[in-house]
C-alpha cells in the first residue's frame, strides 16, 4: 500500500489475493526447503517492496516507481509502456508512427492521443517495447494461467522430457542463473538460501541491468554466489555455456526462446535426467507472444493488477483520471518466489523438467476473482502515519522493508 496511489494523497489497498498470495507461496518454500535441504523462512508479502526499501522510491500514481514507465491515454483507453533503457526511446518515432523528434513523455501523450490502444501495442511489442493495454484481467491462451490445484502451482507450466531420477538434496546443488534483473536473481537468492551453489553468468556484451540500479539491492540479491563473464556470440563462450548447462543441477534463464534457438541450446536436453531448466519469460514459451518482453509493472499491468484513479481536480485539464500502478515492479517478485517454490516442487518428485514462469501467468494466479469493493477506509493520524481501518481490525501502513542476511 505505501508504494500504490497518489504521492500526495493516501495509500492505496491493490487488487485482491496478491499480499495473501505470497504469503502462501512464502510458506511452501518454507515447507519444500525444510523436507530438501535448509529450512527458509520469508516474508513474501515484505519481498514486494523489497528494493523501494533498498533505493527509497515511493509511490507515484500513474508513474512507476521506478520512474521509468507512464500509464499513457489512447485513442480508445489506457496503456502502460515503460521505456528504462536508453534504446527505448530511439524506437519512439516508429511507435508512434512519426519522423517528428519525440523530447518528453508529454509529447508521446500528445501523439498516441488518436491511435487504438491494441496497435499501439501490437507495434510496441514488435519494436521489443514493454507496452500493455491497461483492462481487467482476462484469461487467455497464456500457457500457465489455469485455476491451481494440489500440488501445482499456477504459473508454472512443466513438459516432463524423461523419467525424473532420485529425489536430490538442495544442499550443495549447483544452480547456474543466467537470468537478470529481479525476478530471476531473486530464485536464484531463494535457492542459495535454502543450500544451493549458485553461479551468476553475464556476458560482458550485456551485463545485467540491474548494476545499474541501487548497489545494496543487487548484492542482497546476489551475495555469496560465484560470478562469471561468458562471451556468448563467440564459439569457445557457447562450448563453455553448454558444458556449465551440463553440470549444473538448475539452469535459470529469462531468455526469448528464440534467443537458446539461435544458440543452438535445447532446454528439454539440458533437463534430461534429474536437472532443472527454469525458463521466466514475459508471456511463456508457445504462442505469438513467446518472444515478446515485459518488466515487472507492464507486466502486472497486463494482468490486471492496477488501480482506476482518482478524479482530478477541477482546475485540472485533463477530464479523465490515470489508473496508478500497483506496488513496484510487481511480477518480478511475484514471479521469483513463484519460481523457486516451482524449482523445490520439482526436485521433490525427481526433476527432469522443463518449467516455464511467466510475469504475466505469476501475478494473474494470485489475483482474487472476487474484487468486490472493500469495506477499509485509509486514514491518516496526527502524527502523519497512514492506518487502514475496517470494521474488524486496524493497522498502520508499513514502510517496505528489505531482508537482512
Amino acid at each position: 500500500m505505501a508504494l500504490t496511489g497518489a504521492p500526495s494523497g493516501p495509500p492505496r489497498l491493490g487488487p485482491r489475493g496478491i499480499a495473501s498470495g505470497m504469503a502462501r507461496l512464502a510458506s511452501r518454500f518454507a515447507e519444500l526447503s525444510a523436507q530438501l535441504g535448509r529450512t527458509v523462512t520469508i516474508d513474501g508479502p515484505a519481498l514486494l517492496g523489497e528494493r523501494s526499501a533498498i533505493a527509497g522510491f515511493g509511490r507515484q500514481g500513474s508513474t512507476t516507481v521506478g520512474g521509468a514507465g507512464r500509464m499513457i491515454r489512447a485513442g480508445d483507453g489506457w496503456l502502460a509502456l515503460q521505456l528504462p533503457r536508453e534504446n527505448d526511446w530511439d524506437l519512439r518515432p516508429a511507435l508512434l508512427r512519426s519522423d517528428s523528434p519525440v523530447s518528453s513523455w508529454q509529447v508521446i501523450e500528445r501523439m498516441v492521443a488518436d491511435i487504438a490502444v491494441d496497435e499501439l501495442v501490437e507495434i510496441g511489442r514488435l519494436l521489443g517495447l514493454a507496452i500493455a493495454a491497461c483492462r481487467p484481467s482476462i484469461a487467455d491462451d497464456l500457457p500457465n494461467s489455469q485455476l491451481s490445484t494440489a500440488g501445482r502451482w499456477v504459473g508454472v507450466r512443466r513438459d516432463r522430457p524423461s523419467a525424473g531420477g532420485s529425489i536430490p538434496t538442495v544442499e550443495g546443488m549447483h544452480v547456474l542463473d543466467l537470468s537478470s534483473l529481479w525476478a530471476g536473481p531473486l530464485c536464484a537468492n531463494l535457492l542459495g538460501l535454502a543450500g544451493a551453489v549458485v553461479t551468476k553468468v553475464e556476458d560482458p556484451a550485456r551485463p545485467d541491468g540491474a548494476r545499474r540500479g541501487p548497489r545494496q539491492f543487487y548484492e542482497l540479491l546476489h551475495r555469496g554466489q560465484e560470478s562469471v563473464h561468458i562471451d556468448f556470440s563467440s564459439t569457445a563462450g557457447r562450448a563453455e555455456l553448454r558444458e556449465r548447462m551440463r553440470r549444473a543441477d538448475v539452469v535459470i534463464e529469462a531468455s526469448r526462446p528464440r534467443v537458446m534457438d539461435q544458440m543452438g541450446i535445447s532446454p528439454s536436453e539440458m533437463a534430461d535426467g534429474s536437472g532443472v531448466w527454469l525458463s521466466l519469460t514475459a508471456r511463456g514459451r508457445q504462442g505469438d507472444h513467446s518472444n515478446t518482453i515485459a518488466f515487472g509493472d507492464d507486466a502486472a499491468v497486463e494482468a490486471g493488477a492496477w488501480l482506476r484513479g482518482e478524479s482530478p481536480p477541477r482546475s485540472s485539464p485533463r477530464t479523465e483520471a490515470a489508473p496508478y500502478f500497483v506496488g513496484d515492479a510487481l511480477a518480478d517478485p511475484v514471479a521469483g518466489l513463484s519460481a523457486a517454490v516451482a524449482v523445490l516442487e520439482s526436485l521433490s518428485v525427481g526433476g527432469g523438467e522443463v518449467i516455464e514462469v511467466s510475469l504475466v501467468g505469476a501475478v494473474r494466479a494470485l489475483i482474487s476473482p472476487d474484487q468486490a469493493a472493500s469495506s477499509s477506509r485509509v486514514e491518516r493520524r496526527a502524527d502523519g502515519s497512514w492506518w487502514v481501518i475496517s470494521d474488524d481490525f486496524s493497522a498502520p501502513v508499513a514502510m517496505p522493508r528489505a531482508r537482512r542476511q
